[in-house]
């Protein structure tokens, strides 16, 4: 409704105000004085828990989203990020992770993924391949033992490739 809305207005002298106009207007002035927390610079940059927000919404301190988060340019993090349920990066660009990903999960990935270093993958088993296919999982490569490669179909070792280059 168009008609139910809040406003928030800080004076040149720092006061603000909120007035919302849902049953009537009501007037609050000074609400977030004693606080010391909340911030809105005269860029409009708004900072929580930051008496500097350099960027249109800094927060300092841990945020927690019950609903979606849409993110629509970068995102970058120094920290730790938990994501419970589904990360999903689409688009064009590069996503870039300077240190370690934990996926307990699934991890999905629609395009090339490429690596500067190498990709590491557990040993696998003929029945599990360490590198298998979505529509068939008992199909694929894993390492039976030290130095050797195995090629597995149908859950069964079909061919190993020894240090040696021995088939």
């Amino acid at each position: 409704d168009a008609s139910n809305y809040a406003n928030f207005n800080i004076a040149a002298d720092g006061a603000m105000t909120i007035t919302t106009t849902n049953t009537g207007t009501t007037t609050v002035t000074n609400a977030f004085q004693a606080a010391n927390n909340f911030y809105v610079l005269n860029n409009g940059n708004v900072g929580i828990g930051t008496t500097s927000p350099f960027v249109a919404l800094a927060v300092s301190g841990n945020t927690y989203f019950t609903g979606n988060h849409y993110q629509e340019g970068n995102a970058t993090t120094t920290g730790f990020m938990n994501v419970g349920k589904l990360l999903s990066v689409s688009g064009t660009g590069t996503s870039t992770f300077a240190s370690n990903v934990n996926i307990t999960g699934q991890l999905e990935v629609g395009g090339i993924s490429f690596h500067t270093t190498s990709a590491q993958l557990a040993d696998g088993t003929a029945l599990l391949p360490s590198l298998s296919f979505i529509n068939d999982a008992d199909t694929g490569l894993f390492r039976p033992g030290d130095n050797q490669l195995a090629f597995a179909t149908g859950g069964a070792q079909q061919m190993v490739i020894n240090a040696n280059g021995n088939v």
